[in-house]
């Protein structure tokens, strides 16, 4: 019994000993340098998140037009000292407080900007409700950012949300974890790519803005493990923005249209697009997804649902459609626009539920209709396909391949289809 009120004794004086130990604060280190003791380790109270960090002196050369930070460098009466971490950083360090109520753009920008200045790395924005006044800024390769959830982690967007543009060959970075909200203001979006490729954007909620992802010129992006809702537009990608694949995610309640494909090559698959458009007289207004060029652009494997218009065409190109359940609306697919489209359209397996009409492709000039795809009143009933369409124009024919792989074009297409025409 003695030992063991011995131990306890000790214990209490060594608990006692530690919680009087008082630690300078980084900001008084450099305020008030005289009171600091210039060894070669120093250890400082960092106060935005109540952690003691090690500095150890710094000798070497910081990039150029780079100074000392007061973060991760810090000046002591002429020496530099660099904090000792392993790991991603944190934008509480570099003074955003995650609150709520102030602006905390400054500080993730400055976390943003000693990243790029040292060729890259992870921001990792803690839990917390993070106020931005203006898009935060990348515009250097290999920064990811991170958060600790879509449902702990969200930046509140008074302007446009993160704006990723390295303008190099190769971001190799991931952007996740993060809600991203707006406050429904005209021409701002949640994630800019602009020139932006090979970047991961996963387990994300956007919300409440014009556009939510949008992207121009980007290559090789991948989007998947996403929440979309309450936008104008859920997605845009123009202007040469090939080879970027969207999948696995969830786009609603967008007022115009859910994936809007402007002269880029998609690839869409296993998307839930739900609730798009303002009420009409009606049905719904606007689309679920857009393809407006269709450079070898592919959906696959699709939900959607309580549109106006499931897919609207208006560009010529490669596209494939296959495998997608559509659900209640005017037109399953429907030509937007009066002009000859010479695309090479391939629909198939497609299930239509309670539209009226299917196809609406009057000046479509090549395309392939499987006999997979089937129609369905609202109390799953199977019906005929109704399909607008002129034979005078020479555009209603069923595509195949002959053994060389060339186009053949084979015009019995009533036969092949067993479907009402309307010509």
């Amino acid at each position: 019994m003695k030992n063991i009120g011995l131990i306890i004794l000790l214990f209490n004086i060594t608990f006692c000993f530690s919680q009087d130990i008082k630690y300078v604060s980084i900001n008084d280190a450099v305020q008030n340098s005289k009171n600091i003791n210039t060894t070669d380790k120093v250890f400082l109270l960092d106060e935005n998140v109540n952690e003691v960090f090690a500095f150890e002196k710094y000798n070497g050369q910081l990039p150029k037009n780079y100074k000392a930070d007061q973060v991760i460098f810090i000046n002591i009466k002429g020496q530099v000292y660099k904090r000792s971490f392993s790991g991603n950083v944190n934008a509480k360090w570099f003074g955003s407080k995650g609150d709520g109520k102030n602006d905390d753009v400054t500080g993730i920008q400055k976390a943003i900007d000693y990243l790029a200045a040292f060729e890259g790395g992870t921001l990792f924005i803690p839990k917390g409700i993070y106020k931005t006044s203006k898009a935060i800024e990348v515009k250097d390769p290999f920064i990811s950012i991170t958060g600790e959830g879509i449902n702990a982690t969200v930046i509140n967007c008074l302007a446009d949300g993160i704006r990723l543009s390295p303008y190099k060959d190769v971001s190799s970075a991931k952007v996740s974890e993060l809600s991203i909200k707006g406050t429904n203001k005209a021409a701002t979006a949640g994630l800019i790519l602009n020139n932006s490729n090979f970047y991961f954007l996963e387990k994300l909620r956007i919300s409440n803005f014009d556009i939510g992802i949008k992207g121009a010129t980007s290559v090789n992006n991948k989007i998947r493990d996403f929440y979309i809702g309450a936008c104008r537009k859920g997605i845009v990608f123009e202007n040469g923005s090939y080879f970027t694949s969207i999948t696995d995610g969830i786009i609603t309640n967008c007022s115009e249209i859910g994936i809007e494909e402007k002269g880029s090559r998609l690839m869409i698959q296993r998307v839930d697009i739900e609730q798009i458009g303002t009420p009409r007289n009606k049905g719904y207004a606007e689309g679920g997804i857009a393809i407006l060029c269709g450079a070898s652009t592919e959906v696959r494997d699709c939900h959607i649902e309580t549109t106006e218009i499931g897919f609207g065409l208006n560009g010529s190109g490669n596209v494939i459609i296959d495998n997608c359940y559509l659900g209640s609306g005017k037109y399953g697919v429907k030509q937007i626009n009066n002009d000859v489209i010479n695309g090479n359209y391939s629909f198939n397996n497609m299930r239509f539920v309670n539209f009226e009409t299917d196809f609406y492709i009057p000046k479509t000039s090549i395309y392939n209709i499987s006999e997979g795809c089937m129609a369905y009143t609202s109390q799953g009933n199977q019906k005929n396909l109704k399909i607008v369409a002129a034979k005078e124009l020479g555009i209603f024919k069923k595509l195949k391949y002959n053994a060389a792989r060339n186009y053949e074009i084979e015009s019995n297409v009533n036969t092949i289809l067993n479907n009402n025409v309307i010509n």
